[in-house]
């Protein structure tokens, strides 16, 4: 029997004739004509981000994505577009990325580090201008101690300055040339007068921060003066008395 496509016009000779009744199309226009159907079935149209143009799409990879181009001409010009971003921390102003200026928060790890910190602390970065200054007031401190601690130190022994701390007493110390000298605070006399102990000495000992200056000297004349296993002396230095 003589069949003709209803979509490409293709004529063929289909036996038997029942089967030349029932179907309509070929092969590729029935799976063109399928596949057209579950497209429109499952696909979204979304508006391009930079020329505006609508586009086609399957809801399912629609649904990876998270912004909407007709083409990588279009993609590539808006990654060339900036937007304005203002640092939550310092306030300074710059120019990102869209992308970038809707997931970032802060201009640099410094100005996060120091949101974190202050977050933690209990200091709102925003409401507080002279952070440093604020950070080393008395009631800051007091405070970052109950935070970690549960209870307020307040003893001398935590007070900023005080002389109850091994390396900020002071003392009489004689040394090696019996000459006798004012210590007031061990690291600020080992750094004032560095020739009067060995080069080895005043090495910074490996493992402690740079903003604690600790090395064999001060280590040697803070052993004079601590309360626990004290020495009468160390490598001729002697106290002579505390103050």
């Amino acid at each position: 029997m003589n069949w003709r496509c209803i979509d490409c016009g293709m004529e063929r000779d289909v036996r038997p004739p029942s089967k030349a009744a029932r179907i309509k199309r070929c092969l590729p226009c029935s799976r063109r004509f399928v596949g057209n159907k579950n497209t429109a079935a499952k696909a979204t149209t979304f508006e391009c981000l930079t020329c505006g143009r609508n586009r086609t799409m399957k809801r399912s990879a629609a649904a990876k994505r998270t912004g909407f181009y007709c083409s990588q001409k279009c993609a590539a010009a808006r990654l060339r577009q900036t937007v304005v971003f203002r640092c939550q921390f310092c306030h300074t102003e710059r120019e990102l990325p869209p992308a970038d200026a809707r997931t970032r928060k802060f201009c640099s790890y410094r100005c996060a580090s120091r949101a974190r910190a202050f977050r933690f602390k209990g200091i709102h970065p925003v409401r507080t201008r002279n952070w440093l200054r604020a950070m080393r007031s008395d009631g800051f401190r007091k405070r970052i101690s109950e935070i970690k601690s549960g209870r307020v130190c307040d003893t001398p022994l935590t007070e900023r300055g005080s002389q109850h701390h091994q390396k900020a007493r002071h003392f009489l110390v004689r040394s090696p040339e019996n000459m006798t000298y004012r210590v007031r605070g061990i690291a600020n006399f080992v750094r004032g007068h560095p020739q009067l102990f060995m080069e080895a000495d005043l090495l910074q000992k490996q493992g402690v921060p740079l903003t604690s200056y600790t090395c064999n000297a001060t280590y040697g004349l803070g052993s004079l003066v601590r309360n626990a296993h004290r020495r009468n002396t160390w490598k001729g230095w002697v106290l002579v008395n505390e103050l």
